[in-house]
């Protein structure tokens, strides 16, 4: 995170997407110690990046799992004001267990701070080879049991009223 705060530019001139996801899975992974490091990494560039793409629309969270006490504390930082979604990868074994309460305790920390916030699903999916790494990889999976468990996956989110569709730009 500092050294893309330090030089931002060439970064920022590789952005034309209008939808962007600001920065993958951080409660999970370094530089951000905790979520209002994110959101300070995020108050700091969500301008930059709305002054280069005007009608961008920013994707916040991007969390590894759910983690309501992650995105609670993100929230209360001032994410909220900064981002347009929040969006989460919700790998498990079984799509729709404890879903329901699940997303409807997101969905009513995020309309306490920002009403109009919306909720994606950024991610998921099931390893296409045996031992691989990665979210699920604990399990056994071949093609059938793949699109199974994705159709499982999007139309219990669909059902919830979850976005599940969004372009992303590598900026690797």
């Amino acid at each position: 995170g500092q050294s893309v705060l330090a030089d931002p530019e060439p970064i920022l001139r590789r952005i034309q997407a209008p939808t962007l996801l600001v920065w993958g899975e951080k409660d999970a992974l370094v530089p951000f110690d905790n979520a209002a490091d994110y959101v300070k990494f995020v108050e700091i560039t969500a301008p930059l990046i709305r002054k280069r793409v005007p009608k961008s629309f920013l994707i916040g969270g991007s969390f590894s799992g759910i983690p309501y006490a992650y995105l609670e504390e993100a929230l209360t930082a001032g994410l909220a004001k900064h981002v347009d979604a929040i969006s989460y990868h919700p790998y498990q074994p079984t799509p729709e267990a404890n879903y329901a309460g699940r997303i409807r305790a997101l969905k009513s920390l995020m309309r306490r701070h920002k009403p109009s916030l919306q909720l994606w699903q950024g991610e998921n999916g099931a390893p296409s080879s045996p031992n691989s790494s990665g979210a699920l990889s604990q399990w056994a999976w071949d093609e059938p049991s793949q699109a199974k468990w994705l159709t499982r996956r999007l139309v219990t989110d669909l059902a919830y009223g979850v976005g599940v569709q969004f372009r992303l730009l590598s900026l690797g």
